[in-house]
């Protein structure tokens, strides 16, 4: 990367900024996803490509928006690119707690996630009784337009559900899906007429779901803190958005 900072934030480019500017994120990630051209954000070889502001399609807009990004298929699809700032401490953190979020060593790192569609829906026990075969299970993917759907046939008491996968969606990123990604309707979208809850079901993705790989950009030890001293590893929270992948202190 031509130029970096040293502070967890993104680069600065905005709608009327010339140039790009960063004490920050690195500037030209944008190569690190160039001629993707299939994601929601594609690289655009057009006029105002090499433009220092924001406007749709410059490398700047990419530039910005890739900085912490999570978004399945923003720049690339069926993965998930994005810049992240990780500090010593939050390193350390990460390798106390075994966490799958492993960058090889603390600074600017590329995380490249890969996803998956839905390839089983089971039940895990429960009362499952007075279903309708015309109700509709959704699972909800962080990727726009990924939402995957299940219909299922019942008995006689509209239970002992047999489940079919209309829709495997796009865009999942755990192999196991949240039961909060997963709600069920009648068949016009209102409450459905069974007594299970979504705790009952499972959810599981395939593909490259779950997969992450890191790649270290810039390699240093004092990234985070805006005041200490250079050479000092950050010691406090840098209370960014990243905390969820990243704990700080």
């Amino acid at each position: 990367m031509s130029l970096f900072g040293r502070n967890d934030q993104a680069v600065t480019a905005n709608s009327t900024t010339t140039r790009e500017s960063t004490t920050g994120a690195p500037l030209g990630t944008f190569a690190l996803v160039k001629g993707s051209g299939n994601g929601t954000s594609p690289i655009s070889m057009g006029s105002n490509a090499h433009f220092g502001n924001t406007s749709p399609g410059s490398r700047a807009s990419v530039d910005v928006n890739m900085f912490n990004n999570t978004t399945p298929g923003a720049f690339t699809t069926n993965q998930t690119v994005g810049i992240f700032g990780v500090s010593a401490t939050e390193m350390a953190n990460n390798i106390l707690n075994n966490s799958t979020e492993m960058p090889q060593h603390a600074g600017w790192n590329l995380r490249k996630a890969g996803t998956g569609s839905i390839i089983s829906f089971t039940t895990n026990g429960g009362t499952q009784t007075a279903y309708n075969n015309t109700d509709v299970i959704v699972v909800t993917s962080q990727q726009a337009g990924g939402n995957a759907s299940i219909t299922f046939t019942t008995n006689a008491t509209g239970g002992n559900l047999q489940f079919t996968i209309a829709n495997k969606g796009a865009g999942f990123t755990n192999v196991t899906i949240p039961t909060s990604n997963i709600s069920i309707t009648n068949s016009t979208g209102g409450t459905a007429s069974g007594n299970a809850t979504v705790t009952y079901f499972t959810a599981t993705a395939g593909g490259r779901a779950g997969r992450v790989h890191y790649e270290t950009l810039v390699a240093f030890g004092s990234l985070g803190a805006q005041t200490a001293a250079y050479g000092t590893p950050a010691i406090a929270n840098d209370a960014s958005t990243d905390n969820t992948k990243f704990p700080g202190v």
